[in-house]
């Protein structure tokens, strides 16, 4: 089953964080063809910016959650 967290964006909003957005944004990180904070990578992942960012501020608690890719 897919599992989802609830976050802050940095200006308070709470957003949902899926484990296939974080899974999406981690192929993106891993292929290694963007600087993470390029507007191409987001795109490429095809993530809107708040969860973008959402998931830059907080990866390491997703991470902890969703884990690595295989």
């Amino acid at each position: 089953m897919k599992q989802s967290m609830l976050l802050k964006t940095d200006d308070g909003t709470a957003i949902n964080i899926t484990e296939g957005e974080f899974k999406s944004f981690q192929m993106v990180r891993r292929d290694g063809q963007h600087n993470m904070f390029s507007p191409f990578a987001r795109k490429e992942a095809n993530l809107d910016k708040y969860t973008w960012q959402t998931i830059m501020s907080h990866y390491e608690v997703l991470l902890k959650v969703f884990g690595e890719i295989n």
